[in-house]
């Protein structure tokens, strides 16, 4: 007979045989990809805490999985969608400034903003004379012009948020709180820098080039020359001279240019 100290040990060794059966037999079934029943977990093992009933991303065992597609219209939580893509005119016309005009904070807020997104391309006058067109990018028109100063603020903001021309959209890089802060600081601006003159129109493809002025001197033409004051020499003077014949000498052969 076995001493009940050895019989529990006989006991102890035959359940964690059988734990451990258990768990090789739920190992190889998770190995060949056999589940142990309707649920993502494996049923037989005991061992892996990180096999648990629950929803595992990219599977579609539990109502189609925790990848399934959103509901078509619905957006991200906080995120406010821009209603008026290639809409300037409609969004300067129902897009109003929310941010009080006079606040000093609305200003230096909108300050900073524009020194951190603004200036690199537009300076920190609004000239355009940022370090980017150095570089040899586009120059981006003044904002001191009277046309920006015309626009409505909505106008500007849909400029910020949508784009134009060769200026992106910076609606994800800059809140809408702090687009409104920026166009009050433009305005800000505005007021203290002089009126800039609007940007030279670019030239039209196909138009003719201008007309140039018959009364110039073409710049090839090379100029008259200076009239001699020394007198002119007759036509005998310049002609050249014929070589006078000498008379045959006696006994000597004359020349065959010499014959008359």
């Amino acid at each position: 007979m076995l001493r009940p100290r050895s019989a529990m040990s006989a006991a102890m060794t035959s359940a964690a045989l059988v734990v451990w059966v258990a768990a090789a037999l739920g190992a190889g079934c998770k190995e060949y990809g056999v589940k142990a029943g309707s649920s993502p977990h494996y049923e037989f093992n005991f061992i892996d805490m990180g096999d648990q009933p629950k929803v595992k991303a990219q599977r579609g065992d539990l109502l189609g999985g925790a990848a399934f597609m959103p509901p078509p219209g619905s957006i991200p939580r906080g995120f406010d969608p821009y209603l008026y893509h290639g809409q300037p005119e409609l969004a300067g016309q129902r897009l109003h400034n929310p941010l009080p005009q006079d606040d000093p904070k609305v200003v230096e807020r909108g300050k900073l903003m524009f020194e951190r997104y603004c200036v690199p391309c537009h300076d920190a006058q609004g000239g355009g004379n940022g370090k980017v067109p150095e570089k040899g990018f586009p120059r981006p028109p003044s904002l001191m012009t009277q046309k920006i100063r015309d626009w409505t603020d909505g106008r500007i903001y849909h400029v910020i948020s949508d784009g134009q021309n060769i200026m992106p959209s910076y609606a994800t890089q800059i809140r809408a709180q702090d687009r409104w802060a920026i166009i009050r600081y433009v305005r800000a601006l505005q007021a203290t820098q002089p009126v800039a003159a609007p940007p030279a129109a670019p030239p039209q493809p196909g138009a003719a080039p201008p007309a140039a002025n018959s009364a110039a001197p073409p710049v090839d033409s090379a100029p008259a020359p200076a009239a001699s004051s020394a007198p002119a020499q007759s036509a005998s003077a310049s002609a050249p001279r014929p070589t006078p014949i000498q008379p045959p000498v006696p006994g000597v052969p004359a020349r065959e240019d010499e014959v008359p």
